[in-house]
């Protein structure tokens, strides 16, 4: 893996916040730019790298919903997968790959997917995006609602159904807030990756805003363990959304259709 330690933020313009947070590792950096470039346009947030160490640290810090890396060798690209599924073990990973050869090895080493270079970003851009919504991470573009457990998401409206009809309507910000926990349940969701998602580049807002729109969250989504989650504070970091499961003797009085 190169030697050098630069990494850099690559965001679009957009008119709302981003669909995902993808990291990029790739030495070449015309080439990373010009994928970062279309990642941006298409309405994804871009964290450049050109070297692991920065890339681990950031993963460490605050975490990608995927990771696509150009890799020189398949003993490259072993390590590189070790090391990032240690640190976020279910991270979706596209690798780019110099030669035909170390596909087969990649794939059978964890990679999600692979591409030979010279990459061409709409190919990549697709197979990003096909991957994303694989793991239950994107959306498609035509789709107006997200669906959790127990809970709709409806964009055009601003409003979350939950399962038992209740609609509850939200501010733009209180909806993107919650959408991104929701995106990312069960993960820790930073601060800094809070601000950038909803309020965009304005990321000098005071701690106290994101915590006052966590409680209304809290009560207007009624987010408890009796209905499936919790959303905690994490003291120095930011919150995470936890999924709760029923308990079994609950899951009984759900009726004798229902397998346990």
């Amino acid at each position: 893996m190169p030697m050098a330690s630069r990494a850099f933020a690559v965001r679009g313009t957009w008119p709302h916040p981003p669909i995902m947070r993808i990291a990029l590792l790739d030495a070449d950096l015309p080439q990373a730019r010009r994928i970062a470039k279309a990642l941006a346009l298409a309405d994804h947030s871009c964290g450049l790298f050109n070297a692991c160490l920065p890339l681990l640290r950031a993963l460490q810090r605050d975490g990608f919903d995927a990771l696509i890396a150009a890799c020189v060798s398949e003993a490259d690209a072993r390590a590189l997968l070790a090391s990032t599924r240690a640190l976020q073990p279910a991270l979706p990973v596209i690798l780019m790959l110099a030669r035909a050869r170390h596909l087969v090895g990649c794939l059978h080493a964890g990679a999600d997917d692979c591409i030979i270079q010279p990459v061409r970003a709409d190919e990549l851009l697709a197979r990003t995006d096909a991957l994303l919504r694989r793991v239950g991470l994107g959306r498609s573009r035509a789709d107006k609602i997200e669906t959790f457990d127990g809970y709709a998401f409806d964009a055009t409206r601003l409003q979350v159904v939950a399962n038992d009809g209740a609609a509850v309507q939200l501010t733009p910000k209180e909806f993107r807030f919650a959408l991104l926990l929701f995106r990312n349940r069960s993960r820790p969701v930073s601060r800094e990756h809070i601000l950038a998602a909803v309020w965009g580049r304005d990321t000098r807002k005071p701690s106290r805003t994101v915590d006052t729109h966590a409680s209304r969250l809290r009560v207007k989504l009624r987010l408890s363990p009796e209905r499936g989650y919790r959303l905690l504070p994490l003291y120095g970091h930011g919150y995470c959304l936890e999924f709760v499961p029923a308990p079994r003797h609950a899951l009984a009085y759900l009726g004798p259709h229902c397998a346990l």
